[in-house]
């Protein structure tokens, strides 16, 4: 290997090892369910990354300026993780801080979506018709339902019979 080229991978290495390290010693919130965007249904599982020396139980989390520490446990793997709940539709900050360490906090803001949309697209068309397949004789046709809500849930299907 030449000289240029080894001081280029002693470079790169240098560089990759000092970002692990100070990527280990931040305080973070990540979001784990889903991007934290495109969140629905009024839940998050949520992640809390300590820094170095940090301990779980200095940790205090707010919602919306509620307290939810209660909402996260140390699992098995040694990981802080808990289910934020209660969501409000829209944006809502996460805030969580160490106690015993002044300005040591992380924020993070969930964006909480209706369950039945749009997450990614405009407005839903109203009215909203919701159409069921039907066994008839005709074996694609489909009937027509009265107009529903999109949040409505949806019966279960009855599977059409093999057509012979």
């Amino acid at each position: 290997m030449t000289t240029p080229r080894r001081f280029a991978a002693v470079l790169a290495l240098s560089l990759a090892l000092s970002t692990a390290a100070l990527a280990a010693d931040q305080f973070a919130l990540r979001i784990l369910s889903n991007r934290a965007d495109v969140v629905s249904g009024g839940e998050a599982l949520v992640e809390i990354v300590l820094p170095a020396g940090a301990h779980p139980d200095e940790v205090q989390v707010t919602l919306g300026g509620r307290d939810i520490t209660s909402a996260f446990a140390v699992r098995t793997d040694g990981r802080l993780v808990g289910l934020v709940g209660g969501l409000a539709p829209g944006a809502n900050d996460l805030f969580a801080r160490i106690v015993t360490s002044a300005g040591t906090s992380a924020r993070l803001t969930i964006t909480n979506h209706p369950v039945g949309g749009p997450v990614f697209s405009g407005a839903q068309l109203q009215p909203w018709i919701c159409a069921y397949p039907q066994v008839t004789s005709a074996p694609f046709s489909h009937a027509r339902v009265p107009a529903c809500s999109p949040s409505e849930t949806l019966p279960a299907r009855t599977p059409l019979p093999a057509v012979r």
